[in-house]
Formats: C-alpha cells, sequence, structure tokens
C-alpha cells in the first residue's frame, strides 16, 4: 500500500490530537482521497490501487466511531485503539472507550 493511503500513519500522527482536531484531521483526509479517486482524475485508477478506497473507508470507520461511540463489528477498532488510548489519557474520552 502506498504511503499516503497508510492508515497505521495517519493513527500515529493522530496520537496526542485532540478529539476536535482528530475529526477535523480525517474529513480532510476523506475529502482528499474522494477527490484523488474520482472518475476521470488523472491518476485515479493507480489511487485506487494504491489503497485509496481501503484507506477512505478506514477513515469513515474512525469517524464513525468518535461520532456514535459505537465500535465497528469488523475488528477495525483494533486499528485506531492508539487513538482512543490518547483521548481517554487527555480526559476528552471515558476509559470505558477502550472496553
Amino acid at each position: 500500500m502506498d504511503s499516503q493511503f497508510s492508515f497505521s500513519k495517519f493513527v500515529n500522527d493522530c496520537i496526542g490530537l485532540s478529539y476536535k482536531e482528530i475529526l477535523a484531521k480525517a474529513e480532510q483526509q476523506v475529502y482528499w482521497v474522494e477527490s484523488q479517486t474520482r472518475g476521470g482524475r488523472r491518476g485515479a485508477p493507480k489511487a485506487r490501487a494504491d489503497g485509496a478506497n481501503d484507506y477512505a473507508a478506514e477513515l469513515k470507520s474512525l469517524l464513525f466511531y468518535l461520532r456514535s461511540g459505537t465500535k465497528p463489528g469488523s475488528g477495525a477498532f483494533q486499528m485506531y485503539r492508539p487513538i482512543v488510548q490518547s483521548l481517554v489519557n487527555s480526559g476528552e474520552l471515558k476509559l470505558e472507550a477502550l472496553n
């Protein structure tokens, strides 16, 4: 997977950010990825082949969790657990968010 579509890099970059900053960063990334994969855009097929669609789906899953508190059934929570831990440590989420 291309590093520009690396969810683990995104997670690492979000550790220490506030809840609002993480939401804004994730929303911005979804918008950017969707613009890179839009039909008719030069480079869109390569971006999709490099994992852009999976990256966008992971970002949307994170956004859904942060907004609703509902963990995904797919096990995706483990991928963004470090972000949740960081938010718990800063007091922006309750400890129960890790369970």
